[in-house]
């Protein structure tokens, strides 16, 4: 009866320990998938004041 206890113990932390993982690679996909948005949305407003400062750059440059 004790092995049989110690076995179901050591089956429940290998278990424990797989899902314990698995839920830390989720998260670690969805830390990762939110630093991409993030990046993303920030490059696109700099570019966005980019065209916007060359945009005034450019009316106010005289060709003359």
């Amino acid at each position: 009866m004790m092995r049989h206890d110690h076995q179901l113990e050591e089956i429940h932390n290998r278990v424990f320990d797989a899902a314990m993982e698995v839920e830390s690679e989720t998260q670690q996909a969805t830390k990762k998938a939110a630093s991409l948005r993030n990046l993303r949305a920030r490059r696109a407003i700099e570019s966005h004041f980019e065209a916007k400062e060359l945009k005034r750059n450019l009316c106010e440059y005289d060709f003359d």
